[in-house]
């Protein structure tokens, strides 16, 4: 399917750039990008939109070093947060009071996971729009390799809310030593399939409808052979509750 997609670029001049080219399957009708400026010296700025979402992108010199960031449409700092992240504490206190409460981990993964889908649509965008001098400098680099440390961080952040729901359903379903060791297997199984898809994407599923082996298909229905019919009900009730914080958001945190 071919659509118009325009590309405005401000500098010393101002140019529009608008076409009619295919566009990635995963990227919405509506999505635009701005280009402030592309310069392999001075360094680039850019604003990407989709819907009611949009980032700023910007990796400029600072010293002898570059320094990127992606803001949101509110002017948070995502590269900051997920640098924070990565740096942080343990989950919990040594009291074991969580070190970041549970909702404000829901809204790291949200942000977290818009935004890399955002920078990559918008990288991908910018990559096409500006000169292979400007993609093949440190400036470009630099500012890709922010979407690494988004995806890790969101990453980190999914396994820190499995982390949590395993204590949470614990608590809430009676099980036997064996099948406490079986229900925490699935979810080590669930931490390997998100540390195995890179963050912000879903998984495809398989030829015949299936999600693989560590699909969530396979998953839900090994905890509900493990728990049966009535404690499968209550750990889905459970489940609910937990994951009310994410809104709409399918975070494919918890099986």
């Amino acid at each position: 399917m071919h659509r118009l997609r325009a590309v405005i670029v401000t500098s010393s001049v101002a140019v529009l750039v608008a076409g009619c080219q295919e566009g990635a399957p995963d990227e919405r009708a509506d999505s635009n990008l701005v280009i402030q400026s592309a310069d392999r010296e001075t360094g680039i700025e850019a604003r990407y939109s989709e819907g009611k979402h949009a980032l700023v992108l910007r990796s400029k010199p600072d010293g002898d070093a570059i320094k990127s960031e992606i803001l949101d449409e509110q002017g948070h700092d995502v590269t900051r947060l997920a640098s924070t992240i990565l740096e942080r504490t343990p989950l919990r206190t040594p009291q074991g009071t969580l070190t970041v409460p549970l909702h404000g981990l829901f809204e790291n993964a949200k942000t977290l996971r818009t935004a890399l889908q955002l920078s990559r649509h918008g990288l991908r965008r910018l990559s096409e729009a500006a000169t292979a001098d400007v993609t093949g400098g440190a400036a470009f680099k630099q500012l890709s390799h922010q979407t690494t440390v988004m995806r890790n961080a969101l990453n980190q952040t999914k396994l820190a809310l499995l982390q949590v729901w395993g204590n949470e359903a614990r608590n809430h379903i009676t099980m036997t030593p064996d099948e406490h060791a079986k229900f925490f297997a699935i979810l080590n199984r669930q931490a390997a399939s998100i540390m195995a898809v890179p963050g912000g994407k879903r998984r495809a599923p398989l030829p015949g409808g299936t999600a693989g082996i560590l699909g969530s298909s396979s998953l839900d229905a090994d905890m509900a052979a493990l728990l049966g019919p009535e404690r499968y009900a209550t750990y889905q009730t459970q489940r609910k509750a937990f994951l009310a914080p994410s809104g709409e958001q399918d975070l494919e945190v918890v099986p």
